[in-house]
């Protein structure tokens, strides 16, 4: 039996050492994909009234990453705003988003879960003010790459690994 303890210390040092961190950095930024780019919105260049749906503590660091780039206001006053940003995670309704299409204005739709979850939406995003990032994950890493991929912050080429139905085939 060659059966060894696992050295419990020695596994959360490599887990959290300088080149797994740096390696988490990588995969985040390199994962965030632009899906759909209605009319050349993104990166977003046009910094005035840029309004983010709602107010929620999910999305801190998404509002804080995206306020180092433009004055982002949260809320869902978006009567004077040029441009919308929805945050979606897996768990919404698509009611904010259903609100900020309807507007017509200018909509950046950012997932942050999986892309099979846009299906849920496809309706909405079909729309030809749409624009749809997928950054496939909630955490906080992607909520900084989708941030700095919205304002031009990080170059973005992933491609999309899934099709979305009515919406975006894959690659």
């Amino acid at each position: 039996d060659h059966r060894r303890q696992l050295d419990v210390q020695q596994v959360m040092e490599t887990l959290h050492s300088a080149d797994a961190v740096a390696m988490q950095h990588k995969l985040s930024m390199r994962a965030i994909t632009v899906v759909k780019n209605s009319g050349g919105l993104l990166p977003i260049s046009e910094l005035g009234n840029v309004v983010m749906m709602g107010n929620d503590k999910r999305f801190k660091t998404f509002a804080d990453y995206c306020r180092l780039y433009a004055d982002v206001h949260s809320g869902d006053d978006i009567d004077v705003a040029s441009t919308v940003i929805v945050p979606i995670m897996k768990e919404d309704n698509g009611k904010a988003l259903a609100q900020a299409v309807a507007s017509s204005r200018r909509v950046v739709a950012v997932l942050f879960a999986s892309a099979y979850q846009a299906s849920c939406y496809s309706e909405l995003l079909n729309h030809d003010n749409v624009s749809l990032v997928v950054a496939y994950e909630d955490g906080e890493l992607a909520q900084r790459y989708a941030a700095q991929a919205l304002f031009g912050g990080i170059d973005v080429n992933a491609t999309l690994p899934v099709s979305i139905p009515y919406v975006a085939p894959s690659g």
